[in-house]
């Protein structure tokens, strides 16, 4: 058999290989860019524990259970206090409600909806809304089911980022190197590059973090003046809820504002009606421009990549890996910008 034969029989059988092991793992491809960027982002953590402990493995072990406690323990206080509040705000608002019903005040708001009451009564468009409301119960309830049904396989998903996280802890360092071998460029070119990807990838991540951050204190700040209970719980909330794209924030104090209207409706009080408008514009134009300008802003310094660029980044990667998408999105599209500069530069030849 001749070189140029065996070479391309060499080059089919490892085509094919690289075809079947991509059908093996596409499935956790996403799980697996999840625990590399996982990986990367705590691995100052490793590297601080495995200054104290010798063992790699132990290192790694005992830094993803810090991880996990990181995560675990403020979601899980948040979560219950979330709930507790919840209940109480609405058990509070079905008695302000009885107390004071919109069929017995006499402000002109009450009055419009007591004129449109009667309208819709002869209709009989209250029943109506009540089968539409049951059929939204009826769906929200299909999908918590269906949540409950997933459960394992967020479990699954879970437990491999883990062991991801794990092993890449231990041996991430040979296997970045062995990947530099395979790179067909000049040692410098190859040290330049991964250079770059480092700062995208701690610019985008980074990025997220701090906008989140300052939409919770702003959050913060704003219900506090307002005089809303739980305010530092709020914002808490406010910066999770941050890092969804498009309403983001809004989750929070949308809502608030809205129950701060209906309250200064029923109970016919301007100064709740007052207290609405300003959280709403406050909202708006202060905390809404937090994550619409300044985010792609501050990713886009760090970056070198125009804002639009990475505003359209992360509203294209949620849509297509999903919340994860927040960082991938953005990112990828940052690598692909820089190395195709980079190869317009000749630091890729």
């Amino acid at each position: 058999m001749k070189n140029n034969e065996r070479n391309m029989l060499l080059i089919i059988v490892i085509a094919v290989l690289v075809y079947l092991s991509y059908s093996i793992i596409k499935d956790f491809i996403l799980v697996l860019l999840t625990g590399l960027i996982l990986t990367y982002l705590f691995y100052p953590l490793f590297s601080l524990v495995h200054k104290k402990i010798n063992s790699r493995r132990i290192a790694s072990f005992v830094s993803i259970l810090i991880v996990l406690l990181l995560f675990t323990i403020p979601t899980a206080i948040l979560v219950t206090k979330l709930v507790k509040e919840t209940n109480n705000a609405y058990s509070n608002i079905i008695n302000m409600v009885d107390e004071s019903s919109l069929q017995n005040c006499n402000n002109r708001i009450c009055m419009s909806y007591n004129k449109l009451y009667n309208i819709t009564a002869q209709y009989n468009l209250h029943e109506r809304i009540a089968v539409f409301i049951t059929n939204i119960g009826t769906k929200l309830s299909s999908s918590s089911i269906n949540y409950v049904l997933n459960l394992p396989s967020f479990i699954i998903n879970l437990i491999v980022i883990l062991f991801i996280m794990y092993y890449f802890f231990i041996d991430g360092k040979l296997i970045l190197e062995e990947f530099k071998k395979i790179l067909p460029l000049k040692e410098k070119s190859k040290q330049l590059m991964f250079e770059k990807i480092k700062n995208i990838t701690s610019g985008v991540f980074y990025g997220q973090m701090i906008t989140a951050i300052i939409q919770g204190i702003l959050g913060t700040i704003g219900f506090y003046i307002l005089g809303i209970p739980n305010a530092l719980l709020l914002g808490l909330l406010m910066t999770l809820v941050a890092l969804v794209p498009l309403v983001g924030t809004f989750l929070v104090w949308g809502p608030t504002a809205f129950i701060l209207l209906t309250l200064g409706i029923i109970q016919d009080k301007n100064i709740l009606i007052i207290k609405a408008i300003i959280l709403f514009v406050y909202g708006l134009l202060i905390i809404s421009t937090v994550d619409n300008i300044i985010k792609p802003k501050i990713i886009g310094k760090k970056t070198n990549v125009h804002p639009l660029v990475i505003l359209l980044g992360i509203l294209g990667g949620v849509s297509f890996f999903g919340l994860i998408g927040i960082i991938l999105g953005p990112l990828i599209i940052s690598m692909t910008i820089t190395l195709i500069k980079m190869y317009n530069e000749g630091i890729l030849t």
